[in-house]
């Protein structure tokens, strides 16, 4: 297989963004602030030395092959060589200079470094795009696949010895101080959804009954279970309050974009709620498992629930308990106070039916375990991710709730076969290894919807690690497409995402706010990683995050979302229960040709 070193470009830019806009960040920095200038200065020293590793990486495996087998151009090999050096000296003067102005913010010693800076940065560009023009040709002739993947390795040991490389080389920067701590002792629980709204408010459902004991110490005796002992409103042995901190925050939290709590609503752990705006008397059942949630372009807020009795997240002997006999199988329609509208199918049911088109309540279809939605803000029309349970998108009316459409993989109606049946089941795994690598359905859970402006649908069908994408205008209407053939029943491309994994390889999916929304981003649950895709060509350009509780780092990055600044909000689950906010300051758009491969290990 030929070698594509479009890898390349990927790290020389984020060396150009970073280095050539240090100056700039310097002029900033007031004398005698040492709190700013310890960051941007320990920013500079750090990409200084990345790109000393990465030098050193082809000084170590490219160079010695391509003297070997390029011979016609051994002057352009030998000028990389000399300009590694040239290039090695201004690094350690960088480094020596940064590390003395970050820890005195004296303006003598800025003004030492911006102009060495600056004369660097000139001649790493220089270096770089005659590397680009003349040398990754020969790169891409003379070296083998297995060779180029070597340079990677040795290259990325720097990166994942330090894992804030992969937010550099992807554009952003974390913001260590969103949210802002969240007032009257609240503590937030594993995060089933986040979205943000027209308005860029952040809207956060979170799951209360998910937090521990521990973190629900300041609540004392919420009831008595079925042996009579007392017990907290989470089920917890309770004699009296146990601890000061904390109590659960109301399932659903609206933020600003500087992590200002606004607004909080919603679920058992809001007091009153139950009994005044979200009556069962109404119709409305709140989920036993809070997932999904989505705020259309009139601000209604839309949420849904995978909560199961056979995984006692609806049922059990505790005040809080989901008790309605069954399973989540309602979508709930909100207005954005947190008043209750209306409900799309039937509380409690307890098996999939992936065809059904008004099996719930007042004629609505019938959900099972729904994930995740979007609104179409120029036909109304509400696009569910159903789900966990049923392997299908459907179509609603948003304004009614009434049936539309729905569709299967490939944009396939009716269904074919439900979760529940063994042919049409099992774990992608085992297609992987036979080589099956287009499952002609939905394999739990389909967990994620985003529309695009120009009319196409992104559905993160996670349980076989890939993305499917489709044409609004063309699906939901009985049509056979057994082949998966693109053009056929609205269904346009897939893209497979570390196919390799085991599973949960494409859990959320969100699309960049750029005029012609340029950037996909897919959050990998299991990887613990967030991939950024070029949505012209679905290759990756870069990635961020890996596995940790550390801030920066994942721990199930189960749902993600975009600001109409770029910046990227990250909800975990599993225990994790945070929102972490990544600044952008890049281009926030993409472009150029990545790696096809997405989520390629990088051993």
């Amino acid at each position: 297989m030929a070698v594509d070193a479009f890898e390349m470009a990927l790290v020389h830019g984020a060396f150009r963004r970073e280095l050539t806009s240090a100056p700039s960040l310097i002029h900033n920095v007031e004398a005698g602030d040492t709190q700013r200038s310890s960051t941007v200065g320990g920013h500079v020293a750090f990409m200084a030395e990345a790109l000393h590793h990465h030098h050193a990486a082809e000084d170590a495996v490219i160079w010695p092959k391509l003297h070997a087998r390029a011979a016609t151009s051994e002057v352009d090999v030998t000028r990389m060589e000399d300009t590694h050096r040239e290039i090695a000296d201004y690094i350690e003067r960088v480094r020596t200079v940064a590390t003395s102005w970050s820890a005195s913010a004296d303006p003598r010693v800025a003004d030492e470094l911006v102009p060495t800076l600056e004369e660097f940065g000139a001649r790493l560009d220089e270096h770089l795009a005659d590397e680009e023009r003349n040398v990754v040709p020969l790169i891409n002739d003379h070296l083998t696949l297995r060779e180029w993947r070597q340079f990677l390795a040795r290259g990325g040991r720097f990166l994942f010895k330090h894992p804030r490389l992969g937010l550099v080389l992807a554009g952003f920067v974390l913001d260590p101080a969103w949210p802002k701590v969240l007032p009257h002792n609240w503590v937030m629980g594993d995060v089933g959804g986040i979205h943000v709204d027209s308005h860029d408010r952040i809207w956060v459902y979170h799951r209360p009954r998910a937090l521990t004991t521990t973190d629900s110490g300041a609540q004392g005796v919420g009831g008595k279970n079925a042996k009579g002992q007392s017990v907290s409103p989470l089920g917890f042995p309770r004699d009296e309050r146990r601890a000061w901190c904390c109590v659960p925050a109301p399932s659903v939290l609206q933020f600003d974009k500087d992590g200002n709590l606004l607004q909080a609503w919603g679920g058992p752990a809001d007091p009153g709620f139950l009994e005044t705006k979200c009556r069962v008397a109404d119709g409305c059942y709140w989920p036993g498992r809070e997932h999904g949630i989505f705020v259309d372009h009139n601000d209604f807020v839309w949420v849904a629930g995978n909560g199961e009795i056979d995984r006692r997240t609806n049922s059990g002997e505790y005040p809080w308990a989901a008790n309605f006999g069954g399973d989540d199988s309602q979508i709930l329609k909100f207005k954005p106070d947190g008043t209750f509208i209306f409900a799309i199918g039937r509380h409690g049911v307890r098996k999939p039916n992936s065809n059904d088109t008004n099996g719930g309540t007042n004629g609505t279809p019938q959900p099972y375990l729904p994930a995740d939605f979007t609104v179409d803000p120029a036909t109304n029309v509400l696009y569910i991710a159903d789900g966990y349970g049923n392997r299908r998108v459907l179509m609603v009316d948003a304004a009614t709730g009434k049936y539309i459409g729905h569709f299967g993989a490939y944009g396939q109606n009716p269904v074919i076969g439900e979760s529940t049946d063994p042919a049409y089941g099992g774990a992608w795994v085992e297609d992987f290894k036979r080589g099956q690598l287009k499952p002609k359905f939905f394999r739990s859970p389909l967990h994620g919807v985003k529309m695009s402006r120009d009319g196409l649908l992104y559905v993160a069908d996670r349980g076989n690690n890939r993305v499917q994408v489709f044409r609004t205008a063309e699906v939901g209407k009985p049509c056979a497409n057994p082949d998966g053939d693109t053009g056929k029943c609205g269904f346009v491309r897939e893209i497979l995402v570390a196919p390799q994994t085991i599973g949960g390889t494409s859990g959320s999916i969100a699309l960049s706010r750029d005029p012609k929304e340029t950037c996909v981003y897919v959050a990998d649950l299991t990887n613990f990683t967030v991939y950024v895709l070029n949505r012209d060509n679905l290759t990756e350009l870069g990635r961020f995050g890996t596995g940790g509780r550390q801030a920066g780092t994942f721990h199930w990055p189960h749902t993600l979302s975009v600001d109409a600044e770029g910046n990227i909000y990250v909800g975990e689950v599993d225990g994790a229960g945070r929102v972490q906010k990544f600044l952008t300051y890049g281009s926030g758009s993409c472009s150029g040709t990545g790696n096809p491969k997405i989520g390629e290990y990088l051993e």
